[in-house]
């Protein structure tokens, strides 16, 4: 086995694996943890804080960037075992590639410029209203109402992004 052939399997590796984990990140979250936290309301607060102690977006995220940046790779690899970039992506291989990397790259987009930053402006309130009693004043229980709709529509966004990602991707080979 070539050097180059121990390198892609291995990038390989890498994009699938962190890609199942950023997925089915999503997928427990959209379907699980933000329905059960939103029925608990204020008792699911606590798990909520547990989750960002443990750094579970921080490592979503980081994962989701060695999705990125493994395919980014395999994509470069790809698309010069063709004569040049206009065969690579008029061919419907390289085509379905490209949508399933632009569609990976959305979601990563939406991850970095509207969840991550919504969480660490929820997690600044949820601080707030601890400090100051426990009970959020009126002005605030809306602004964090706000940020929690705003979270949960990224957060679906997001994975329906990243879902479409992988069938383009997976399927790009058959088409």
């Amino acid at each position: 086995m070539l050097a180059i052939d121990v390198f892609i399997v291995t990038l390989r590796i890498i994009h699938i694996v962190t890609g199942v984990i950023w997925v089915g990140s999503l997928f427990v979250v959209v379907f699980f943890v933000q329905p059960s936290a939103s029925k608990l309301g204020a008792a699911g607060g606590p798990f909520m804080s547990e989750l960002r102690r443990r750094r579970f977006v921080d490592v979503v995220f980081i994962d989701a960037v060695f999705t990125v940046v493994a395919g980014a790779f395999l994509y470069w690899h790809d698309w010069h075992a063709d004569p040049g970039f206009a065969d690579w992506i008029g061919s419907s291989f390289g085509a379905w590639l490209t949508a399933g990397a632009l569609l990976a790259i959305s979601g990563l987009i939406v991850a970095a410029s509207v969840t991550r930053p919504t969480i660490g402006r929820l997690v600044s309130l949820g601080k707030q209203v601890a400090e100051s009693g426990g009970t959020p004043p009126p002005e605030k229980a809306a602004q964090i109402g706000a940020l929690q709709h705003r979270l949960v529509v990224a957060e679906r966004v997001s994975f329906s992004l990243v879902l479409l990602a992988v069938v383009a991707m997976a399927s790009a080979r058959y088409l």
